[in-house]
Parts: C-alpha cells; structure tokens; sequence
C-alpha cells in the first residue's frame, strides 16, 4: 500500500489474518462477499492493483505471484493466475506480436489463429486499435514471420476499428521530421532526407508519399528464395509504382 492511507495490511500471522477476515465478513451485508468467494468459501479471488501498467511491473508481479504459489501449497486446494479481463481497457495498442519465451521455437509459437478468440471479445466490445506497425510480415533470421499488419487486418476483418500510425502513413513522417527539426534546431529540407526499407507497401511507398527519395534493401520480404537482386528482379518489383526507390542494396551496410 505504500503509505496509502485508503488501505489497510492484514496481521502478520495466519491466526491474526484469520480473526480479521472473519469480522470483515461478519460486518458485510449479503452479498458484499461474492467478489471475493463463493457462498461455500471454496473459491476465492485475489485482485492486485499496480501503480503502472508498464511491461516490467506486470512481469515482476506474475513472478511474484509465481514464486508465492510454489512456496506456499494449499491443501486439498489450487491456485490459478487468470489472464488479464481488459475490464478497464479503452484501447488497443498493436505494435508487435510478443516474441516467443526463451528456448520455443518460433515457428511453433503464436500465430494470428491465436488470437481469434482474443479479438472476438475485443471487437464485441468496440474497442478501437491503433496499429503503430502495419507491416504485414517481417524477417526474423532467414524466416519470415507475421507482424503487427497481419493482426490488425484480422482485427479489421471481424469489424473491429483500426487507426494506422505507422508506415506508410503520414503520421509516423510527420513526427520523425519533428524530431529532426528539434534535434537540429532547424527544418531539414525534404530533398536532404534519405529513407531506407525493405518494404515495399510500407517504407517505400510511404517514403514516395511523403516526397522522399528511398533506397530499397532486398530483403527475403520480397527477393525469393534463389533470386538475387538486380535489374531484372527491381524492374519486377517496381513495375508501374509511382514513386520508386533512387537506390536499392541486397543488405543494410556502410
């Protein structure tokens, strides 16, 4: 509680904690209980209040939570560490799927299918979702894999509402020239501005919106498998796009 004065610490031994409960639930009217346990008192629910939601503290909580479970059985009893009810959420931030823990193979981690059942719930609610990344797929090694695009589309496809900030949407440009502007203390002249991707919908044609020349890196997103980047494969590529790239590089090096 830190210092709050709006809570209270229970005693600091099982039989003190045991006498408070039970004039707490002898002072309760019926029915102030049921957000806590069930009439018989076999199930029971723990809420925990944090003073951020920052990835950090949740993990730091869960870890907690976990070490408490194993260190303190119940008898004839289990614990269960519920997902997350998004009771107070208003919005939907997609900016990555999570990366899978250590030692799972990527490939048999998440995939959209995962998330239907997520998003159905969401979607129920209106609740709408920024997508801060809209690329569609990305490439972790030598795979690619879904990224924040794909879910979103998903998310779209069931009727949810989707706001794009990313590429290649102007917002994204517009704070990134900011941002220069404020570093160097002066507006920089679009014509002085180099941007470089590997994708082609989102980094290059973003970049051609905005009036920016762009140099593409053939990454696997678009060079297949036993092709090599050259005139050839660029001219494919780029076949009746309005703002194509100044320069094109197989990999990002300097």
């Amino acid at each position: 509680r830190e210092g709050n004065p709006m809570y209270a610490e229970l005693g600091n031994d099982p039989n003190e904690n045991a006498e408070l409960t039970y004039m707490f639930v002898a002072g309760s009217d019926p029915g102030d209980m049921d957000r806590y346990q069930d009439a018989d008192a076999k199930n029971a629910a723990v809420t925990l209040f944090f003073r951020d939601h920052q990835g950090e503290t949740i993990r730091t909580a869960i870890a907690r939570v976990q070490d408490y479970v194993a260190q303190n059985p119940i008898k004839n009893g289990e614990y269960h560490l519920e997902k997350p009810p998004f009771g107070p959420c208003k919005l939907i931030i997609m900016t990555a799927p999570p990366p899978p823990p250590d030692g799972v193979d990527l490939a048999k981690w998440k995939t959209p299918a995962d998330y239907v059942e997520l998003f159905g719930r969401l979607a129920a609610r209106r609740l709408p979702m920024i997508c801060a990344n809209p690329d569609l797929v990305v490439e972790r090694g030598h795979r690619l894999v879904y990224c924040a695009g794909a879910l979103a589309a998903d998310y779209e496809t069931i009727g949810g509402k989707v706001h794009y900030a990313g590429k290649p949407h102007a917002p994204i440009y517009d704070e990134a020239l900011a941002v220069i502007g404020r570093l160097l203390g002066r507006s920089v002249a679009k014509d002085r501005i180099l941007a470089i991707g590997d994708g082609i919908r989102t980094d290059i044609a973003g970049a051609g919106a905005m009036g920016l020349k762009s140099v593409f890196i053939g990454s696997a997103l678009h060079v297949p498998a036993g092709r090599v980047l050259d005139r050839p494969l660029l001219a494919e590529l780029f076949a009746g796009h309005s703002h194509p790239p100044v320069a094109a590089q197989s990999a990002l090096v300097w």
